[in-house]
Parts: structure tokens; C-alpha cells; sequence
């Protein structure tokens, strides 16, 4: 998309182009580019008319003619060209407006996102909600640098989108907003109110300085941007870390780095701008069979919390074809679907039988398990660090927490109980076997009791299922 200095630029040629041409006609090809208006009354009033002006605000052009403004915005790929001629120079060109000099303005747009709106002369700056809603352009004589650290210091926004939406001051886009950062030693998930003043300040003249260096260079073209004379810009030589992942950062020589920040790819230096040092708890669920750690588990995400299940991540690694293969060699081939894969009630019935057998399965599984889930940890813990998340926490449902020795992994740990009778009674009712046979898996484990006495919470889940998301949620205020 066309960014502050590309439609800077694109104003600049346009002034030197169409200034004092009259417009003999003008063909619509597209209805939607123009908004509220019909195709009979947008070419109508503006035949005739002269432009006298170009103005930008923001990344909003508008073209005053002796009685009109018309305001046009390019979005993605919108483009203007003067040509000679009248007739549209291709498929993408929806809008046309003849000049009685014999050339023509023509509008092209492949995606056709773009929009023009047409009012009174000398109005469009202080009627048109797109333009009346822009903070500030990037100037000194407009940008007040303590007036943007009072906004920075009461908004609790993730910094990047909160300079991506136009509103503290116009014209930063994606590329401009990671270069300005960069310049200011900034890290693009930092909370704007955590932005000290001197950092401010930095950011506050790297943003003036940035966008006028870009229009000085012509704009910056990625993909496909052009300037009213049809040539490309220049800055795109000139960026630091936009685009430029794995390069060494100019300042450090640290690999420059990338990652997603609110749906927008971010570019970054991981030395000069270091990570947010936000606290993220991670807390460990576990319980017996049968305790209720997948209700609990349900609850939690519907509230919005992140639950890395443990058994999920056990599900995958036993579909992967080396693990299929040791394990076949441990147990024989009986385990195997006709498939190939592994039939998880037959493995049960032969790895439980004994705690030989299941310290085999373990030492099969449980250290890819285990690498899983602290890798999951971590990119989640990244994650809510660079979304700027209020209440960072992460949850992991893991039956074996305390068997596979995973305590030193969680800052706190909740223990779901219940009483035997109770478990007894659901995994005969879940798995359809005999008491005794839900009693011998209920032995084979370690005993509930032990659990609840190594943990920090203990919730009781006998009773109904509101009563055990109170208690949840009781839980939750003390860990936050």
C-alpha cells in the first residue's frame, strides 16, 4: 500500500502534470470506486471544471478544481498517469478524466480498492470523516513532540498498531513504522505508556526525519507502486530492517528479525531492540483419571486463557513414523492399525500391565513430549509478550505432571481431586469396564492425595460443574 511519502510524491507530480488542465469528460468504468455518488452526476459535475490544486492529507489526495473538492485514496495499488489520448491504456483503468488539451488523467487500479469521493470546494478537510479523524502530519510545525509523549504515556497499546492507525500522527505505515522503531531502539510489542521520554523524543524526530527522507527518494516501492510519472521509488536502498531479515542489523550486525505483531509482518533488530521484560505465568494442570482436567481445560479457554494440552501433543507424537517404528520393535506389531498407525487401546493394554512396561513407553515418548511442550510454552510466551496480552498467563494440562518430573517448568500448579468413589464412577461410566478394572487404574497412578499436597491450588471437582468453575475462577484472581 502506498504509505505518507509514496503519496507525497505521487501529489508532486500530479501538481506538475494537471494544473490548469479542463476537463472535457470524464468515464466511469467502475461505480464502486466512487463513493455515494452516481456515474451520471460524478462525470457531470465535473466536466468543465479546472484543477487548480493538489493537496494531501494523510494519504488522502484531494484535487481542488474551481468548485469541487475530490478526494481520492489509492489503498492497495491505486495509480494515476497523464497519457496522451483518451482511451484507457489497459483492463485496470476505471476511471478517466479527458482533458480538452487532448490528454487524459487516468485512474488504475487492479484491485479496485481504491475510492474517490467528490465535495464542496475548500471542505474536504474539515467534513470527510477519513481526514477529520487523522492526527497530526509528521512536521515540526504540526507534530508536537510533548503533545505525542502525554498520548504515548496514557495509552496502554501495543506500540506498532498504535502508530499504525493514523491517529497520534499520519503517514506511518508498516515499512515506516519498523523503521522508525529501529531508529529509536524501540521494540515494536512495547506498551506505548512503558515509552520513557527521552525514547520519545527519539521516536518523535525519527518519524519527521524517516518520512522525509523517503520523499526525498521518491517513496519506497516493494511491489508495485509508481509515481504520476510513471518511474519507481528510490528508498527501498535505503531501509535498515524492513524486508531485510537475516541481514546484519547496520548498528549491531545482529541478524535482523521478523515476526507477526498484529496481523502485520515486523521487522526488527533482537539486540537493539530487545523483547519487553513482561512476566508471563506459566501454570500447571494436573490431577487424576477422571478428575475433570478437560472440563477445567474447556473453561479456561473459553475465558480467553491459552491451554496447551499434554495429551494432544502425546496424540501427534505417536503418529510420527519413527516413533510408530520404536515402539512397534518395543511392543510387536499387534499394536499397529491395519493402517499403520498405532492403536492406542491395544498399546495401553499391553504398556500398563506393569511399571516395566510403562517406564518403556515413557522413555520412548516422553522426551519428545517434553520438548514439544516447552517449545510451545515459549512460542506462546513470545507471542502474548509481542500482542501486549493484559493478563499473561499459559496453561498446560499435563495428567503426568508430577511422574515425569515437569514441577520446575510452572510457576504455580493447580490439582484437580475428586474422591475414589467418584472416579471410580466415571471411568466406568466413560470406558464401559468393570469397578475393578477402573480401581487398577486408578493404582497404578500416583496417588491423588500426593498430588494435592505438592501443589500450590487444590480444586475440588466432585460436585457440579459450576461449582468447580467457581473455584476456578477464585483461583485465577489469587494468580493474577
Amino acid at each position: 500500500m502506498p504509505e505518507l511519502p509514496e503519496v507525497e510524491t505521487v501529489r508532486r507530480g500530479l501538481m506538475k502534470l494537471i494544473i490548469g488542465e479542463e476537463i472535457a469528460k470524464v468515464s466511469l468504468y467502475y461505480d464502486k470506486i466512487v463513493e455515494n455518488a452516481d456515474k451520471g452526476k460524478f462525470a457531470a459535475d465535473l466536466e468543465g471544471e479546472v484543477f487548480q490544486n493538489v493537496l494531501r492529507r494523510g494519504k488522502f489526495l484531494i484535487f481542488q478544481t474551481d468548485h469541487y473538492d475530490l478526494v481520492s485514496h489509492l489503498r492497495m495499488e491505486g495509480k494515476y498517469a497523464l497519457v496522451d489520448g483518451v482511451d484507457p491504456q489497459n483492463k485496470h483503468v476505471h476511471v478517466v478524466f479527458e482533458f480538452e488539451s487532448g490528454k487524459s488523467l487516468q485512474y488504475q487500479d487492479v484491485r479496485k480498492f481504491g475510492r474517490m469521493m467528490l465535495l464542496p470546494r475548500d471542505t474536504a478537510l474539515h467534513t470527510y470523516k477519513g481526514i477529520i479523524q487523522l492526527g497530526p502530519e509528521p512536521t515540526p510545525e504540526t507534530f508536537d513532540a510533548t503533545t505525542f509523549y502525554n498520548e504515548l504515556h496514557k495509552n496502554h497499546a501495543v506500540i506498532k498498531p498504535l502508530l499504525l492507525n493514523q491517529k497520534i500522527v499520519v503517514g506511518l505505515g508498516n515499512i515506516y513504522v519498523d523503521e522508525v522503531l529501529w531508529k529509536s531502539k524501540i521494540n515494536p510489542s512495547l506498551k506505548a505508556s512503558d515509552i520513557d521520554r527521552r525514547h520519545s523524543n527519539t521516536l518523535h524526530k525519527a518519524t519527521i526525519e524517516t518520512l522525509e527522507e523517503a520523499i526525498q527518494h521518491g517513496g519506497t516501492t516493494i511491489r508495485s507502486y509508481i509515481n504520476a510519472d510513471g518511474q519507481t521509488g528510490e528508498h527501498q536502498n535505503h531501509l535498515n530492517v524492513y524486508g531485510q531479515k537475516g541481514q546484519p542489523c547496520p548498528r549491531c550486525k545482529t541478524p535482523i528479525d521478523k515476526y507477526k505483531l498484529a496481523g502485520r509482518s515486523t521487522h526488527f533488530c533482537p539486540k537493539c531492540q530487545p523483547l519487553p521484560d513482561y512476566k508471563v505465568s506459566v501454570i500447571g494442570i494436573t490431577g487424576g483419571i477422571a478428575t475433570g482436567k478437560s472440563t477445567a481445560s474447556l473453561y479456561l479457554t473459553s475465558q480467553g486463557y491459552t491451554v496447551i494440552d499434554a495429551d494432544k501433543i502425546a496424540h501427534q507424537i505417536l503418529e510420527l513414523p519413527e516413533i510408530i517404528e520404536r515402539l512397534e520393535q518395543s511392543f510387536g506389531p499387534t499394536i499397529l492399525t491395519e493402517q499403520g498407525l498405532i492403536d492406542r487401546k491395544k498399546l495401553g493394554a499391553i504398556a500398563f500391565v506393569s511399571e516395566k512396561e510403562i517406564a518403556k513407553l515413557n522413555a520412548i515418548t516422553q522426551p519428545l513430549i517434553r520438548k514439544t511442550i516447552l517449545e510451545e510454552i515459549a512460542k506462546e510466551k513470545q507471542t502474548q509478550i509481542q500482542e501486549g496480552k493484559k493478563n499473561k498467563i499459559i496453561f498446560v494440562d499435563i495428567p503426568l505432571l508430577f511422574e515425569m518430573n515437569y514441577e520446575k517448568e510452572f510457576d504455580k500448579i493447580i490439582v484437580l481431586s475428586t474422591d475414589e468413589k467418584t472416579q471410580i464412577t466415571r471411568i466406568k461410566q466413560r470406558d464401559n469396564i468393570t469397578k475393578k478394572q477402573a480401581q487398577d487404574i486408578i493404582n497404578r497412578q500416583l496417588p491423588l492425595a500426593t498430588k494435592a499436597a505438592k501443589a500450590d491450588y487444590v480444586i475440588d471437582t466432585t460436585g457440579l460443574e459450576a461449582q468447580t468453575q467457581a473455584q476456578l475462577k477464585n483461583t485465577l484472581k489469587e494468580i493474577l
